[in-house]
């Protein structure tokens, strides 16, 4: 019988691969989303974390045996976060205060099907150590590759063992970028392939088993922390490496990938227009057309994105128009009227 908000959840998944009860899913999916609404209603800074940026990245999904959620937020934000207890009580969700760093909301008080609150703390280089296998001080490290104010981010919750503590340059997320999850978008670290890299390896983008608690598993070498830290390398390092989709922002700044965009929206729109017959001319990614004709070629790119069902996202107004390559990447093909 599935679990309900007035039922104790179902048994969990206890082994790699085993799918997790439909009930116990959508339970996850709803308690994720909700958390995603109030944080972005009351302007809380948040990003996708842990087990859950990993499904959203791999297929935009939960991944099915992984029993909770996992989101991170600011330590100077904490406060206002368990100020929203009684609000979270009132709409029927669970609210556990972990430890001092770790605050878990559930489907109901009764159904603890859960997400992790991660609290982050901002910490700069010079000042942050951290327990490596090597025992080698990661600070002092620090100071002879990167500036001396660059910061990092901590969660120094008793949840996490001492050899797996998951911290990360605070580079990732000063600004989020967004990923579709389930339907709904939802905050992400920046470059999220390289986020989960610098937590998990180079083996992120294939499922493994559970590592238990801590199971970021960032106990890498300090080479692998200095070749993600220095915000100035991986800006180099995407330049070339990485690849926009169509469910991931647009490079910033842009890369091969985008002018291949770029050249997929002009192929479409140019190719409308030559077959019915209209005169208009290239610049870049932008279209001129005659100001006679712009309002019938604005509702007719309308009804033809629409209808090719591909991801273009049109946006109509009065003096231009433009394709977008999707909602979240804003590669796009301009048309003016000249």
């Amino acid at each position: 019988m599935p679990c309900t908000r007035l039922s104790s959840k179902c048994k969990t998944p206890k082994r790699f691969g085993e799918q997790m009860p439909e009930c116990c899913y959508s339970h996850i999916v709803q308690v994720i989303h909700y958390i995603l609404d109030l944080f972005k209603e009351h302007e809380i800074i948040h990003w996708l974390h842990f087990g859950t940026l990993l499904g959203a990245v791999r297929n935009n999904k939960i991944i099915p045996w992984d029993s909770d959620g996992d989101i991170g937020v600011l330590a100077v934000d904490k406060n206002r976060v368990l100020n929203l207890k009684n609000r979270i009580l009132d709409d029927g969700y669970g609210f556990y205060i972990y430890d001092e760093d770790l605050l878990q909301i559930g489907y109901s008080p009764e159904n603890w099907t859960y997400c992790d609150i991660w609290f982050y703390h901002e910490i700069p280089a010079r000042k942050h150590g951290r327990s490596h296998r090597s025992k080698i001080d990661l600070a002092e490290k620090l100071d002879k590759k990167i500036h001396s104010d660059e910061p990092v981010l901590k969660c120094p919750t008793s949840f996490m063992q001492v050899d797996h503590t998951c911290d990360f340059p605070k580079w990732f997320i000063d600004t989020p970028w967004q990923i579709p999850l389930e339907g709904k978008l939802a905050a992400c670290p920046r470059h999220p392939g390289n986020f989960l890299e610098f937590i998990y390896g180079d083996e992120w983008p294939q499922p493994q088993p559970k590592r238990g608690n801590g199971a970021c598993g960032n106990y890498h070498p300090l080479s692998h922390w200095l070749k993600f830290v220095d915000d100035h390398k991986l800006e180099s390092a995407n330049t070339s490496n990485y690849q926009c989709r169509v469910d991931t922002p647009a490079c910033d700044p842009p890369n091969q990938c985008c002018a291949n965009h770029v050249n997929e929206l002009l192929r479409v729109v140019t190719g409308k227009l030559r077959r019915s017959e209209i005169w208009h001319s290239v610049e870049g990614n932008e279209v001129y057309v005659k100001p006679t004709d712009f309002q019938s070629i604005k509702e007719m790119f309308e009804r033809k994105i629409k209808a090719m069902d591909c991801g273009y996202v049109f946006y109509g107004y009065n003096a231009r128009c433009e394709v977008h390559f999707s909602e979240m990447n804003s590669n796009m093909v301009k048309i003016f009227k000249r």
